[in-house]
């Protein structure tokens, strides 16, 4: 399920970055253009990517806010002691 949902979206991206592409859009600078078009291309490219196990991909989030719910209980603390 996740999977083919996966694909929607990939398809429906690549569908919306190829209208993009061919509309007459107006940037203020090349550079805007280029660096629009270039992160529209990388979010392609993640959604390509096969997913991992839900479970292993939530792994390293879980840590970052646990490590995060540490640092504030601790500056909490901290600030209650001065």
């Amino acid at each position: 399920m996740i999977r083919s949902a996966r694909e929607a979206v990939v398809k429906q991206w690549e569908s919306e970055l190829a209208w993009y592409q061919s509309a007459p859009l107006v940037f203020p600078s090349d550079a805007r253009k280029r660096e629009f078009f270039e992160q529209a291309e990388r979010a392609l490219v993640e959604l390509r990517r096969p997913l991992l196990n839900a479970a292993a991909s939530l792994a390293p989030a879980r840590g970052i806010e646990q490590r995060s719910t540490e640092d504030l209980r601790a500056s909490i603390r901290a600030r209650k002691h001065h």
